[in-house]
């Protein structure tokens, strides 16, 4: 095994792209239920469980990326760029959780960008994870896994801009918006989700060759 270290990490990385699609429907399964259980205090109530649990699970999908990247960090300094990343974004988090204690319009505001500013370090983090695993796959001379690595990173970067813009634009205008727009911003909430769950699983995929790949 050229790569041991790369090996350890991607594994680990592969489970947490497992735990991220199941957080993600948890995401979307809360947004759903929230969009048509308004005025249903029991299904707000069962939104609520399920925003907590995914909250849970992202906790857990932290520690464990934290140190799948640490040690494939080892064998390859892009996949290290993404462990220092990945701990600024794992800061911002806290500052967010911080903010959800206080009320007031500017502090909604601002737990929106810093939200964003989480999903950023978040996109980052996998962009170059998949360019290091890419960078990995050319020096095994396996061009289709390299290809794909570069391929895929310019995707996630692509939609996970497009889920953090939805994102953004449903916090800022929601209030006091017409029930027309609303809708149509709970819609375009629950697409960023659905985009989101597809950058997941083909991420998923992805990982699942590349530690096969590192065994080599």
């Amino acid at each position: 095994m050229k790569f041991p270290n790369a090996h350890k990490g991607v594994k680990k990385l592969f489970i947490c792209e497992l735990i991220g699609v199941v957080a993600t429907l948890l995401a979307i399964a809360t947004a759903v239920l929230a969009a048509i259980g308004l005025k249903d205090s029991s299904v707000l109530a069962a939104a609520g469980a399920m925003a907590l649990s995914s909250v849970i699970v992202l906790i857990v999908l932290f520690v464990l990326q934290l140190v799948g990247l640490h040690q494939a960090g080892k064998d390859e300094l892009q996949i290290k760029y993404a462990f220092c990343i990945t701990v600024l974004g794992v800061i911002l988090a806290i500052v967010s959780s911080i903010l959800t204690n206080f009320n007031g319009r500017g502090i909604e505001l601002a737990k929106t960008f810093v939200d964003a500013a989480v999903k950023v370090s978040q996109l980052l983090a996998g962009y170059y994870v998949l360019m290091g695993i890419s960078a990995l796959a050319g020096k095994l001379k396996d061009v289709a896994m390299e290809k794909k690595g570069r391929a895929l990173a310019n995707w996630v970067v692509f939609f996970f801009f497009v889920s953090i813009v939805f994102n953004i634009l449903s916090t800022v205008l929601l209030p006091h918006s017409p029930e027309w727009l609303k809708v149509t911003l709970g819609v375009l909430v629950i697409v960023a989700s659905v985009v989101e769950l597809i950058v997941y699983v083909v991420t998923f995929f992805y990982y699942a060759k590349a530690v096969k790949m590192l065994k080599k």
